[in-house]
């Protein structure tokens, strides 16, 4: 992705990548989080130790649980924040009405 479509994001940006993904280096992992850094786009980047591609599919080979478990409640919090302007946790909140679709 080049320089200028990410600097085009208006939007936080939030990633997940496993450590032992064979199809995207750490490396390249790394630098799209320091590119987003540098272009002032708002980032969370994580990397997991031991995760490979797919790590999150219950159903595949590379599955982690810990790891799972743990980009699942980053995702949620990230879009209750990002999408709701909520950052207590789910635990400490009534239920939120989003209207109608």
């Amino acid at each position: 992705v080049a320089n200028e479509q990410l600097a085009a994001l208006e939007m936080p940006v939030i990633g997940f990548f496993g450590a032992e993904d064979g199809s995207i280096p750490v490396e390249t992992a790394e630098t799209f989080d320091s590119t987003l850094d540098s272009l002032g786009v708002e980032n969370d980047i994580y990397i997991y130790d031991g995760a490979g591609h797919a790590f999150a599919n219950p159903t595949g080979q590379n599955y982690q649980e810990e790891a799972a478990a743990d980009a699942w409640d980053k995702t949620v919090a990230f879009l209750r924040e990002t999408l709701y302007g909520l950052d207590a946790p789910v635990e400490d909140l009534e239920a939120v009405d989003v209207g109608e679709g």
